[in-house]
């Protein structure tokens, strides 16, 4: 009988979630590091779907499921989630792949100007309302390219909104956009859809936009202090939707393409629901660590489960072959696992794995090691790009494109989200692209150029963002600045 997860893993998992919240808050108030950005963003949900899952779910003490676990099978989760987020903070320090990488992406735009501004939400509104019209075509390859596309898009109109706005504040057209926009995207994105993914997207696009335009600059006691109202805000909302998100066929009888019937049976849950049991709860207590100990219970314990190194890169790549042309085309992992489970219920829904999961299921302990490096890898590199183009609202919009998926690639799919992260990118940085043609540019050197400008007015400090140091270097560099300012001082 499976006795449950012992006492020392559960005090590893709050212990990991603890050191890596308090390392992040750290870095915050001592001005190294942002308090929103690709790494943190990461992190937030490392914790939760990970750490903190794992947590709450040893306290319960009962078997996920009825699902019995080996006892290394616990010790082998609070190995990885160690081990993982170890390798995570080394790479992101320490490998300097990630510089080359950020170059990957474009940042030739048009000027900061409101007619540009204004033409790219014009664009991407306009693309997203398309793509949901090919949605509602079906077809199997096209429809689903464009549901991906439909995400990319609207956030990235929020975010430019959002830059509008908190240039000129009392302008009242950008006051109108800034509160128009946002309900009808966040309708939009989450039409057809039972994730949250997308809804957390656009919560945080907004967010997103106000922080990396205006909070950035200033004092962090008063920017967590703000955060922390309107993140609270956004949390509320998020909490309603998934008290009603289940809206469904097969369990309401409704198709997720009709969009009036879904939307008003939405609404009219929203007052019989209970926001703690519907709401609150599912979004805390997370099934992510478990489904993380039943890949690492049945892939490489079983013959007939082997490893499968690399799988996630491997479904990314043949995921553009329509199915009618492979029939036997792989499945994501986060169907597969609950087929394991052998339970017909299961048959219909998917599980999110978690980078733990994934890590095993692909390449046991290494596997996990090899995700702490790329995750580490990739959030530094768009970091990095962020930290050169801070002032360039359509890298912005488009970097914040991704943020719903950055949150959630912790949990899985992984080659899900990758799939879905380069469909969200489709638009911004086609947008991005196209408007920075037709303008002959400017956009990325008018960032550079305002970076320095701030600086230069004592603005803008932070000396950590420059891409050629570590964090573990920036004391030793700002003494040594410090140092260097005293010797130039005129001697009196």
């Amino acid at each position: 009988m499976d006795p449950g997860q012992p006492p020392l893993v559960t005090f590893v998992c709050l212990l990991t979630a603890v050191v890596t919240l308090a390392f992040m808050a750290r870095q915050f108030f001592g001005r190294t590091h942002d308090l929103l950005s690709y790494r943190n963003l990461f992190l937030l949900g490392f914790v939760h779907f990970q750490a903190l899952s794992g947590f709450l779910s040893g306290l319960t003490g009962e078997p996920w499921r009825g699902q019995p676990f080996r006892s290394s099978t616990y010790y082998i989760f609070a190995v990885g989630l160690v081990l993982f987020a170890a390798l995570f903070f080394w790479s992101y320090q320490r490998v300097k792949l990630a510089r080359f990488v950020g170059h990957l992406f474009p940042s030739r735009s048009a000027p900061p100007t409101p007619g540009w501004i204004i033409t790219g939400i014009v664009l991407s509104l306009v693309v997203g309302v398309a793509s949901i019209a090919v949605v509602q075509t079906g077809h199997s390859f096209v429809s689903a390219l464009a549901g991906q596309m439909v995400f990319g898009a609207f956030v990235f109109a929020i975010v430019l909104c959002t830059y509008l706005w908190v240039q000129s504040p009392a302008n009242p057209f950008y006051m109108t956009l800034l509160v128009v926009l946002p309900p009808i995207t966040i309708f939009l994105s989450t039409v057809g859809a039972h994730g949250r993914r997308e809804m957390v997207g656009v919560l945080l696009g907004i967010i997103w936009g106000i922080y990396m335009f205006r909070w950035r600059y200033q004092q962090p006691r008063r920017t967590l202090l703000r955060f922390a109202v309107i993140g609270a805000m956004a949390f509320v909302v998020l909490m309603g939707y998934t008290a009603v998100r289940g809206v469904q066929k097969g369990r309401w009888g409704v198709e997720d393409t009709d969009v009036a019937t879904v939307a008003k049976l939405r609404w009219q849950g929203l007052g019989r629901a209970n926001m703690i049991t519907q709401g609150l709860i599912p979004i805390v207590f997370t099934d992510c660590a478990n489904c993380s100990l039943v890949t690492i219970d049945r892939w490489g314990n079983d013959e007939a489960k082997p490893h499968q190194p690399f799988f996630s890169i491997y479904y990314f790549l043949v995921n553009p072959v329509p199915r009618d042309w492979w029939p036997d085309k792989p499945v994501a992992m986060g169907k597969t696992l609950p087929l394991s489970l052998n339970r017909t219920e299961f048959n219909q829904i998917t599980f999110g794995p978690g980078v733990i999961g994934h890590g095993w299921h692909e390449m046991g302990i290494f596997g996990i090691a090899y995700y702490g490096i790329i995750f580490g890898l990739l959030t530094r590199a768009m970091d990095d790009k962020l930290t050169r183009q801070a002032r360039n609202p359509f890298f912005v919009a488009a970097a914040g494109s991704l943020l719903g998926h950055a949150v959630g690639m912790a949990r899985g799919d992984i080659g899900v989200f990758m799939v879905n992260a380069v469909g969200a990118l489709i638009v911004p940085f086609g947008i991005l692209l196209t408007l920075g043609m037709l303008s002959g540019g400017g956009g990325r050197e008018a960032a550079e150029a305002e970076l320095e400008e701030m600086e230069a007015g004592g603005l803008w400090d932070e000396d950590y963002d420059d891409a050629e140091l570590s964090f573990d270097e920036f004391a030793e560099y700002a003494d040594d600045e410090l140092e260097q300012a005293h010797q130039d001082e005129p001697v009196a």
